[in-house]
């Protein structure tokens, strides 16, 4: 926790009471953009929640940062996917870039596995242990 807060690309938001920090809200930002990282707060602290999150997202715009990623739940529309969305943010899908810089490395290592190449499914799909696989022809 130490090195991530000595980051310079970190924001740390904290709140408590008494002179002890019971909860904070952890940012990693850029000029560009930022992301929730992630929260946490000893029993009872949690209460702060949002009051972190917007302190964090008041201090980013403070920055320049003009979009913040809060990231999404654990499923649809849980209750962690709804407490986000109550911030007024707008949904957008997961998706992720899937590039191969070393082909001939990533086809070794997908044959290695008994997996093709397959980049549709789970990626790298070398990765996908005990997951539904997409098995070598």
């Amino acid at each position: 926790m130490a090195a991530i807060a000595a980051l310079d690309d970190v924001l740390m938001v904290g709140a408590g009471e008494g002179g002890s920090v019971d909860s904070v809200a952890v940012f990693g930002h850029t000029a560009h953009g930022a992301d929730y990282l992630f929260g946490v707060s000893v029993p009872g602290g949690e209460r702060q929640a949002v009051h972190l999150i917007w302190s964090g997202v008041e201090r980013l715009r403070a920055l320049g940062v003009a979009t913040l990623n809060l990231g999404g739940g654990v499923h649809d529309g849980d209750d962690l996917a709804e407490f986000k969305r109550r911030f007024g943010a707008a949904e957008l899908p997961l998706r992720s870039l899937r590039q191969v810089h070393r082909a001939g490395v990533y086809e070794s290592l997908c044959r290695g596995a008994g997996v093709t190449s397959d980049r549709s499914g789970w990626f790298p799909p070398y990765r996908a242990v005990g997951r539904a696989r997409h098995p070598a022809p």
